[in-house]
């Protein structure tokens, strides 16, 4: 049986956006992980990028090249604005009709719904109405507005959310914020039992707080469930969840 917390996670922020590191990581396994927005392109119109400090990439040539030399992996795209959506998805489906994308793809992005509708963000029905009309081979990917969950992971939240999804003959996976989990994460055990094809991936970096943070959230997932759950965190924290997953097989026996 497989554990989701060895699967490696890489952003382009790891190599300072260079397109040929790629190749770095041809020999390892995971998912590359980026968050995409519309730039203007060398001629003028705009396209899906993928984001880093430095600048935006040509989501098309990340694509390729990550079809090309990295086939084991999967790729997360983060659409960080509404209108790069529709892009990004016609994009996909192009490169898939021209046999150059063979990757597992997850579209993430967070949504606006029921008791987490919030200004400035897509509406639910719309997200998923445009990844089935246009490119719907993917893992769906869905999350709150920060704005909403300040205080945790409350049942609405949670009952609104899988409304929305019940639906979907995709997988799904709910995007959960480390740092919030860890004041409320209870109800967030519901995610896991509604549906085989349902898990949950929990998200920490270093701009949301220091890895003391966010661990406790962590923790408490990790305890409940080693299965179904991914973790799209820094490698201090995951080492460090493996750690506490030793020492609590350590005292059990």
């Amino acid at each position: 049986d497989s554990d989701e917390l060895q699967i490696e996670w890489y952003g382009m922020d790891h190599y300072e956006n260079r397109l040929e590191t790629l190749s770095i990581l041809k020999d390892k396994r995971g998912m590359i992980a980026l968050d995409i927005a519309l730039q203007n392109s060398t001629i003028g119109n705009l396209i899906p990028v993928a984001l880093s400090p430095s600048a935006g990439l040509p989501l098309e040539q990340c694509l390729v090249t990550v079809s090309r030399d990295l086939n084991p992996w999967g790729i997360y795209l983060n659409i960080t604005e509404p209108g790069a959506l529709r892009p990004t998805l016609e994009l996909l489906s192009k490169l898939y009709a021209q046999n150059l994308l063979w990757n597992p793809i997850w579209i993430s992005m967070a949504l606006s719904f029921g008791s987490f509708e919030t200004p400035g963000y897509m509406q639910g029905e719309e997200f998923l109405t445009a990844i089935n009309s246009i490119f719907p081979y993917v893992t769906i990917a869905p999350g709150w507005p920060r704005e909403v969950i300040t205080a945790g992971y409350t049942d609405p939240l949670i009952d609104d959310m899988l409304t929305l999804c019940k639906d979907l003959w995709q997988q799904v996976s709910f995007q959960l914020e480390a740092v919030p989990l860890s004041r409320s994460w209870l109800a967030t055990t519901k995610l896991l039992e509604i549906s085989p094809s349902y898990t949950i991936t929990v998200q920490h970096s270093h701009s949301e707080g220091s890895y003391c943070d966010g661990f406790p959230g962590l923790r408490s997932i990790r305890t409940h469930t080693q299965k179904g759950v991914y973790y799209k965190i820094p490698r201090q924290c995951r080492n460090a969840l493996m750690k506490a997953g030793v020492r609590m097989v350590r005292n059990s026996m």
